[in-house]
């Protein structure tokens, strides 16, 4: 009897739309709640409930061990039903998980992120949003038992968290965005929670009202890299390619590529382009680069934090030498990455939602990950393009801060336009399908036909070694058809026409063997190249290798 049957009706259904349910199962469900009430109800105590002690009472977890209340009757509160009404007090955006991982979101409007959580954070939450209660038995005769407040401690809130990790209910979560994203079944997403995606837009860009007259989209995304010095056409079709990815990622099911721009040149404007137009246009501020740690391990662990995050960009700067590496390769390739969580030893497999993308002057790569790899090259003017001045926006950042959200507009209304025009598919490209036929065809519908027309030039030019392993291959089969050859008898092939250069520059004639058994023979092992398949030869106890012609 303390509370209006009609305020509780409006209030509790108010509440149910903003988190989407349908009205039906609103309705039901308060109406079934409130029978339960009128058959087992909780009177109010003598002189009534001020509408903030009935708040209190509301929100209010019993800790865990038994209770004797002032009815009289023994509860028994288990570390299970503990967490598992703490968890449904705390309501469904209280806690998010990835991957298994209980976490929140923290941070400023538009910059959320998700922050795994201890007991600690655990405690901290059930303080700051709930009450947890103890039932003290009275201290004289004819008094009531009394139910006493109590701060939570780090067991309490290591029960909630790891409840949280594996109940059902709790919102799964892969990405946190603040830029417009298109979810599966190519739907814009709303702002908060939907299809495990949190799209936390800032103010500045809240609303968006898309963009979808052909001629203000080529004139806008042309003016917004006018002062970027691409080679040629089709490698700034490129880089849209590339800002329009992180857009579409969530509603693909696939993998993306690697995006590389590259210059022969430092300070041509590389690092700009990646960190200030693409970064700044998505996220509303200058994408930060990962350095690219040397080890292996390290590279995984730093891809798992990001990951963990919710981070949905990498931006990988001033990549030297040859770019080889087995956790980029795999990030390209999968949609599940798995990893160990930084500290733990625990193996989190997370989804893959990043769009990785790099900058590097004259690089190499390894033929797999060229085949990955989508180039934007910028050629410079002159020897020294620091001294260039004649930009059309000298202020970078400042217009790239005025032009935001209409570029961000264009972009939405470009994806806009290739659904309602009937998703017409774009050129394929091997292994990323669904991101190649969307991409290429938003492009194409605007004109921007000639996105990767060079993709031929650049996988023969990027990677020097694939020639090499050619002209090798060429070699054998002319001069040994037939022939198992050792490693070493394949070094002499291969110093016979210097091939494979820095491949085999190992300090003594055995390590030089060895490379060329492990990185040229073994690595090319059952590959397809010049029309021959690299085998093992028989079960020699020396390890030889044969040629096998490619049948038709």
């Amino acid at each position: 009897g303390a509370l209006d049957r009609l305020r509780v009706v409006n209030t509790l259904a108010g509440a149910a739309r903003q988190a989407g349910l349908e009205d039906g199962e609103i309705f039901k469900t308060i109406d079934s709640g409130l029978e339960g009430g009128r058959r087992d109800p909780c009177y109010a105590p003598p002189g009534g409930w001020t509408q903030h002690a009935a708040d209190e009472i509301a929100r209010t977890v019993l800790a865990p061990g038994a209770h004797v209340d002032d009815n009289g009757e023994y509860h028994e509160i288990g570390s299970f039903k503990f967490a598992q009404t703490a968890l449904r007090l705390l309501g469904p955006e209280a806690i998010y998980r990835k991957a298994g991982v209980a976490g929140t979101l923290q941070g400023d409007p538009g910059r959320l992120e998700l922050v795994p959580m201890d007991g600690n954070d655990g405690r901290l939450l059930i303080d700051q949003r709930l009450r947890v209660g103890v039932w003290s038995p009275p201290k004289k005769d004819g008094e009531d038992a009394s139910l006493k407040f109590r701060p939570c401690t780090k067991d309490w809130g290591s029960l909630l968290v790891s409840h949280a990790s594996a109940a059902p209910g709790v919102r799964d979560i892969d990405a946190v965005v603040s830029y417009p994203v298109f979810l599966p079944g190519w739907k814009l997403a709303p702002e908060g929670y939907a299809d495990r995606v949190f799209y936390d837009p800032p103010e500045a860009i809240r609303h968006l009202s898309p963009i979808q007259d052909i001629d203000q989209i080529r004139g806008t995304l042309t003016n917004l890299v006018v002062d970027f010095p691409f080679a040629s056409p089709s490698d700034r079709a490129n880089f849209f390619g590339l800002m329009l990815t992180p857009i579409i990622r969530p509603a693909l099911e696939g993998n993306t590529p690697f995006h590389l721009v590259l210059s022969s040149l430092e300070r041509t404007g590389k690092t700009k382009l990646v960190e200030q137009v693409f970064g700044h246009t998505l996220l509303g501020d200058v994408l930060p680069s990962t350095p690219l740690a040397e080890q292996e391990e390290e590279r995984q662990k730093a891809i798992v934090s990001l990951l963990l995050a919710g981070d949905t960009l990498i931006a990988l700067d001033n990549l030297s030498g040859s770019i080889d590496s087995p956790s980029l390769a795999s990030l390209l390739t999968s949609r599940v990455f798995a990893g160990r969580m930084l500290g733990q030893s625990r193996i989190l497999k997370l989804a893959n939602t990043i769009t990785l993308v790099g900058t590097a002057n004259n690089p190499t790569l390894t033929g797999e990950l060229a085949k990955r790899t989508i180039p934007i090259q910028l050629q410079p003017e002159s020897a020294n393009p620091e001294d260039r001045t004649n930009f059309t926006h000298p202020d970078l950042l400042g217009y790239l801060k005025s032009v935001r959200r209409t570029v961000l507009s264009c972009l939405v209304g470009m994806v806009l336009n290739w659904i309602e025009a009937g998703r017409r598919p774009g050129r394929r490209l091997g292994g990323f399908e669904p991101w190649s036929e969307a991409v290429g065809g938003i492009l194409a519908y605007h004109g921007w036909s000639d996105w990767r027309a060079k993709d031929g030039d650049w996988k023969t030019n990027t990677d020097p070694h694939a020639e090499d392993l050619e002209r090798f291959i060429g070699m054998w089969h002319a001069f040994n058809y037939g022939k198992a050859l050792t490693a070493a008898e394949a070094l002499k092939l291969a110093d016979s026409e210097y091939l494979f250069g820095e491949k085999l520059t190992a300090p003594s004639y055995r390590g030089r063997v060895t490379a060329m058994g492990m990185s040229i023979l073994r690595r090319h092992l059952n590959t397809p190249v010049a029309g021959f398949i690299i085998r093992k030869a028989g079960s020699s106890a020396r390890s030889e290798y044969c040629l096998e012609a490619v049948r038709d």
